[in-house]
Order: C-alpha cells, then structure tokens, then sequence
C-alpha cells in the first residue's frame, strides 16, 4: 500500500496522520469557541482539548465531547454527549467504544456550528449556573 509522507513542524508524519492531527486541532478550536460562548451567555463550563463540561443543577456533569475517527474517510468530527455524577473521572472516548451508546452516551452525529450552538443554549436552562 503506497503512504504518503509529508514533513511538517512535528517532523515526518504520513497523510492519514497528519490530517487526524488538523481534525483533532479543528476540533478542539470548536470547543474553545463553544467555551467562549458559553462564558458569554454566562454558562460555567470546563474545557479540555476535545471536550465541554457542564455542572447541571443536580450535581450530574453533562460534556459535550468531539470525537474524530482515524477511520472516518470523509474527517468528519462527531459529538457525543455523555452524563456522569460529578464523582467519574475518566471521561473521554476510548477508540475501541468509540461507536457504543450507553444510558450515560449519547451519540449525536455530524452537527453543524448552527446546531452545536443551539445545544449550548439549551444547556442554559440547565445548568447551575
């Protein structure tokens, strides 16, 4: 199989690779900026690199969570939603369950900024803010 390889800041890094890293980066800037709206509209929330979390007035943490798929051939970014009482550390998606939806996991799909901020909004009501 012929991989491509480019020379980037990070050194060599094939194709695949690197476009997985600018999808993981795009991601990421999406939930800064889902951060820095929700600040503005006055929701707390916490962020890390691919994840947005929200205390609801039960003491439940509600994140907002990017997921991108090293297998996605399109680079799309997902979401999913996922709930935990405030007590669960461990947060993020694992590639091996990646595609599993739970009580506390929610697949949400391919969402457009429009409907991402709209999702943000209604957490709003939601939250203790």
């Amino acid at each position: 199989m012929f991989e491509a390889h480019v020379t980037s800041s990070a050194g060599n890094c094939s194709i695949l690779g690197c476009a997985l890293r600018t999808h993981s980066k795009v991601a990421s800037q999406v939930i800064q900026w889902l951060h820095e709206e929700a600040l503005t509209v006055g929701i707390k929330a916490n962020r890390d690199f691919l994840s947005l979390a929200f205390e609801l007035d039960q003491g439940e943490i509600v994140r907002l969570v990017a997921h991108v798929d090293p297998e996605d051939t399109q680079g799309c970014i997902s979401w999913w939603l996922t709930v935990d009482d405030g007590i669960v550390e461990e947060h993020k998606l694992h590639p091996d369950m990646s595609d599993v939806e739970s009580e506390s996991r929610k697949f949400l799909g391919y969402l457009s900024l429009e409907v991402l901020y709209s999702t943000l909004l209604d957490f709003l009501n939601l939250c203790s803010c």
